[in-house]
């Protein structure tokens, strides 16, 4: 019940508010650490090996980085797949090596539960062919994460191409 003395507020209510706020901004601090480092650890044991994996060509190395329960979406293609349509599709594009390329990432929303995790954001591929010219494709990509026995992988894997350029890229969380 708030006592007021005139138009002033008690010294009691006063001090239980300050607590509060403290408390309400101790409760923000500790949630906001919570998420970046669990975005750390994301980055770490998802986005950098599918990194350097993509631009390897290592299926193996990329594969690991997904679920075995992984569902892959082709919004364009209208397609869903399992992890072993897809394994069998990444096996086959990349024995397919023709020139090299590397893939960045710009976050537009990052948001994670106990054991699970949701990202969107938009992808860059820079292709070097021989004898051509640098070619980029830009595409928006949504996962949904999952940590299995300690380690979080990639349950579902959806992307579409579209119209997006680097001036839009450019305004998401670009992973360093």
């Amino acid at each position: 019940m708030l006592k007021f003395v005139g138009t002033k507020l008690t010294k009691s209510f006063k001090m239980k508010t300050f607590f509060t706020s403290i408390f309400m901004l101790f409760c923000i601090a500790m949630s906001s650490q919570d998420s970046s480092k669990v975005v750390s650890e994301i980055n770490h044991e998802i986005w950098k090996p599918f990194i350097e994996a993509f631009g390897n060509y290592d299926t193996d190395a990329f594969l690991a980085v997904h679920s075995d329960s992984l569902i892959r979406i082709n919004k364009a293609g209208k397609l869903i797949r399992g992890r072993e349509t897809y394994e069998k599709n990444q096996r086959k594009w990349n024995s397919k090596r023709n020139g090299d390329r590397a893939i960045s990432f710009s976050f537009q929303s990052r948001f994670y539960g106990e054991n699970l995790g949701f990202e969107k954001g938009y992808y860059k591929v820079k292709y070097t062919r021989p004898g051509q010219e640098v070619q980029f494709a830009y595409g928006m990509f949504e996962v949904v994460l999952r940590k299995e026995k300690g380690q979080w992988k990639i349950l579902v894997d959806s992307d579409e191409n579209v119209e997006i350029d680097e001036s839009i890229f450019q305004k998401g969380e670009i992973l360093e």
